[in-house]
């Protein structure tokens, strides 16, 4: 591995290392991680990531798992031989621009970037970030989770569904409605195990909405979101919210450990918080029954 001399970052309360070329500055391709900068303890980090500038990318030539479409962008995922995990990134309009390489238990990660336009190289380091610190972290109680997130009276609530269902839009009118409600995150909040307690954390990860906070608040409830011509809301039994909520984790479902550790912690959150189904209209009606039932 290259020099281990870099920058620590600490996300969800983990510790990580940035290392890079002196011809790359990762702060300028990825801003969103500077709220998130820490201090060098003692501490070991959970997993250090290498980023590298290659003329070209060392993409193997066996081991494909799989294409996997990631918010239209696909993803080609290489098994190295039990070793580790290759992942190659492509652009939304298809080019390939990219890779991140891992060891079998995410501790150590290489990103290769190519001599593409800046918003290439941003698309991967951000993304690869995100996957390297998702797949060190699965087995120590936390996970990335694909939802949208406010904070109100001291907790978090986190409202998920597939991309364009209206996560977003529904955090937007509670922020709306009720005062002190602060957006956490609009689409990748880490929700960890801490103390037998579930603690919801903002990221440098945060979709389309530019918003990166260091902070965490106890987790008050889940909403899975549908939308609806009439607002309806009701809790789900434990098994049924298992359910719902698993398919919004950040899972390498091929990887037994990161499978494992992702099922344990969601049955965790689960025991721990209640989660509601909500169909809605974008109206706010919808975010007063909303709050008024899960708080």
């Amino acid at each position: 591995m290259p020099d281990t001399k870099g920058t620590y970052y600490r996300v969800g309360g983990h510790l990580f290392l940035v290392c890079e070329d002196t011809k790359i500055h990762h702060e300028k391709l990825m801003p969103s991680i500077q709220p998130f900068a820490a201090a060098h303890t003692e501490e070991d980090p959970v997993f250090t990531l290498h980023i590298q500038q290659s003329a070209t990318l060392p993409i193997p030539s066996e081991g494909l798992i799989g294409t996997f479409d990631c918010g239209g962008c696909l993803h080609d995922v290489y098994d190295l031989r039990g070793e580790g995990y290759c992942i190659v990134f492509h652009h939304i309009n298809g080019d390939t621009c990219g890779l991140l390489c891992t060891d079998k238990n995410g501790q150590e990660g290489i990103v290769h970037l190519m001599n593409t336009p800046l918003s290439h190289q941003q698309f991967v380091l951000g993304n690869a970030t995100m996957i390297a610190y998702a797949y060190a972290t699965a087995d120590k109680k936390t996970v990335l989770m694909h939802a949208s997130v406010v904070s109100l009276e001291g907790r978090g609530y986190l409202m998920t569904a597939p991309s364009g269902t209206g996560k977003s839009t529904h955090t937007r009118l509670w922020r709306q409605c009720f005062d002190q409600c602060e957006l956490v995150n609009d689409d990748n909040p880490v929700v960890r195990i801490e103390q037998g307690k579930a603690i919801v954390y903002g990221s440098p990860w945060s979709g389309k909405t530019p918003c990166y906070r260091n902070v965490c608040h106890p987790v008050g409830a889940y909403v899975r979101l549908f939308q609806e011509p009439e607002n309806n809301i009701h809790p789900y039994q434990p098994l049924e919210a298992y359910a719902m909520l698993l398919p919004a984790m950040s899972c390498m479902v091929w990887d037994k450990r990161m499978q494992t550790g992702v099922s344990k912690t969601v049955a965790e959150m689960v025991r721990l918080n209640p989660m509601y189904r909500l169909g809605c209209r974008p109206d706010e009606a919808a975010a007063r029954l909303c709050r008024d039932t899960i708080q």
